[in-house]
């Protein structure tokens, strides 16, 4: 693999297939024609410009359920978010399955989901240190311009998922408070930024 700072722009042939175009999950998303991304030019403006000829909707027939991975984790996830009213937003799992049920309109209560890395566990020690080498830590300062474009994709895929794509008559989500405004605001904030603080001396 090439250097990731160098992984800026579209996918190449020698990067085999990662780059940061493919992280404006949004335009692919606004491709399933649900919204009307190909022809309102506010929706539009929040797609990258350079990446504008890409928009091309296919209309996807159907409903859609849109989850983040977190929601999958059984326990309540703790957060320090408040709505308007000063209500603790947090994930509820039981009914996130329930949301989920009701949207695959079957009778039978969704079990926990399975929640594991597949394989890590079974891989020998030496395996494991390779793989803990190869790991980037995406805070260190050559990484810099990198972490800028993915949190400026991750920004305007946020605001068009909750301002156009969860208003959509076939896309449905669980917890719609929780996902608008506690993870996809988590898309809108520089993790580095953030453990800067966590670490701070009092």
């Amino acid at each position: 693999m090439p250097p990731a700072e160098t992984l800026i722009g579209r996918c190449t042939k020698r990067t085999n297939g990662v780059c940061t175009f493919r992280g404006n999950l949004h335009l692919f998303l606004g491709n399933m024609g649900k919204t009307n991304l190909a022809t309102d030019p506010r929706e539009q403006a929040l797609i990258p410009e350079q990446y504008r000829k890409a928009i091309k909707p296919t209309p996807l027939k159907g409903r859609v359920f849109v989850w983040e991975m977190s929601q999958l984790l059984v326990d309540h996830t703790t957060t320090n978010d408040y709505d308007a009213n000063g209500r603790l937003l947090q994930h509820d799992n039981a009914q996130f399955r329930k949301d989920l049920q009701d949207f695959l309109r079957i009778d039978d209560p969704l079990p926990e989901m399975i929640w594991v890395k597949p394989g890590f566990a079974h891989v020998n020690e030496t395996i494991k240190q390779q793989i803990k080498a190869a790991k980037m830590d995406i805070c260190q300062a050559q990484y810099n311009e990198l972490r800028l474009v993915l949190l400026q994709q991750g920004t305007m895929a946020a605001q068009w998922i909750r301002t156009y794509f969860l208003e959509a008559p076939d896309v449905y989500v669980s917890q719609k408070e929780y996902f608008s405004n506690v993870l996809l605001k988590r898309w809108e904030r520089d993790p580095c930024e953030d453990r800067k603080k966590k670490n701070k001396p009092a």
